[in-house]
């Protein structure tokens, strides 16, 4: 579960700048400064979610379907020159500033595992960094490139943009058995990748030679985590029931997480809690939830993501408000500062396109027992698991 996964790129890895400034249209002020536009043929993938370990084998709550986690729907294309401003690289379009594809036909496809976009025209010069944006439509682009003035955007402020992160959370009940079991999924899952370094274009529009070719691997602004449970050895369930409550949820991502920031964290949410007794199948079950990347600060520990769990003698008509936070079992979801390199000093963190794996196991073991590691007992296959002492409410 705690495993940081770097995003790799095809391109090379990039490092920060600090912008310098922003002009709304630099080519036409100096109309000299930048070489002609060149066509480049874009070759584009999505890099696998990255795991460590496995998970338990009866899954009562699926994940996203493939054709939500993995294809690209859209991509939009910017570029940056080395002064930080934003290029104007579509001249046969309404909005200059971005290249925009959709791979769904309006709707009707899927989307591409791999699409190839041809005749996407950008600057060849150094120091350039080109970004792309996927599975966003342009109304959403066009907030990310404006500023608040309606002029293009700068490299320092861009890095600090995010993207809002829409939890589906819709509940509807029977007896007070939840009936929705996609809660915990998101309604889209964007991507981001970009290229930083010298850009060489070999072409011309319409000059009748080769396009330059360019290669990105896309990464997802979410992470899946992947909750299994379990009764331990002579545990039964009985009436007891299990309840779930995701807590400290981002309600946005960061489109970049290696960037020196006061504050990394914005506001919360807490996906609704529900009851879980009637997944656990066969002594074990496992729940699948999706979040938007979370780093915290050591000393505001209070806020990283976690799980809140019960276990109760019946079924409570409404969990919200009948269910203490004093009373639950708390699992930190993030990787362990001591052992793992963090992006801020001290940080507790969720990091993007990647799988955690947590192992929860029912028993009437004593709590004395257990390590005091918030984060739980890291097992041979980079899992962590943790005991759940069913007497502690």
């Amino acid at each position: 579960m705690k495993t940081r996964i770097v995003m790799t790129f095809c391109l090379l890895a990039a490092a920060m700048f600090s912008a310098c400034t922003q002009q709304e249209d630099i080519i036409s002020e100096i109309p000299d400064a930048r070489p002609a536009l060149c066509d480049f043929t874009i070759n584009a993938s999505v890099a696998p979610m990255q795991a460590v370990g496995s998970g338990t084998s009866s899954r009562s709550l699926g994940p996203m379907g493939p054709e939500d986690e993995n294809p690209v729907k859209s991509l939009a294309i910017i570029q940056f020159d080395s002064e930080g401003n934003l290029l104007q690289i579509n001249k046969t379009a309404g909005n200059p500033y971005y290249h925009y594809r959709d791979f769904t036909d309006e709707g009707k496809l899927p989307g591409s595992l791999s699409p190839e976009l041809e005749g996407v025209t950008l600057y060849p010069m150094s120091d350039t960094r080109v970004c792309f944006i996927g599975n966003m439509d342009e109304e959403s682009i066009q907030k990310l490139i404006y500023n608040e003035a309606n002029t293009p955007v700068g490299w320092s402020d861009f890095q600090n943009k995010t993207v809002e992160i829409e939890y589906d959370t819709d509940i509807y009940k029977e007896d007070g058995i939840t009936i929705n079991d996609d809660i915990g999924h998101v309604n889209q899952i964007y991507l981001f990748g970009y290229y930083e370094g010298d850009l060489s274009g070999s072409s011309a529009p319409d000059d009748g030679t080769a396009a330059s070719q360019m290669s990105v691997v896309l990464s997802r602004l979410i992470a899946r985590l992947e909750i299994g449970i379990s009764l331990g050895e002579g545990v039964e369930l009985g009436n007891n029931q299990i309840y779930f409550r995701l807590k400290n949820v981002e309600k946005e991502a960061y489109l970049f997480l290696d960037v020196d920031r006061e504050s990394y964290e914005h506001d919360h949410i807490e996906v609704v809690t529900t009851n879980r007794t009637q997944n656990i199948k066969e002594g074990h079950g496992t729940f699948y939830f999706y979040v938007a990347p979370h780093l915290v600060k050591y000393d505001k520990r209070e806020n990283a993501t976690r799980i809140l769990l019960w276990c109760v003698e019946n079924a409570v008509t409404d969990p919200e408000k009948e269910l203490d936070e004093k009373d639950a079992y708390e699992v930190l979801l993030c990787n362990d500062p001591k052992e793992e390199s963090q992006t801020a000093a001290g940080a507790y963190w969720i990091n993007r396109n990647s799988v955690y794996h947590v192992q929860l196991t029912l028993t009437y073991e004593d709590q004395s027992r257990q390590t005091g590691a918030p984060w739980g007992v890291k097992q041979a296959d980079g899992s962590y698991h943790y005991t759940v002492n069913m007497k502690k409410n």
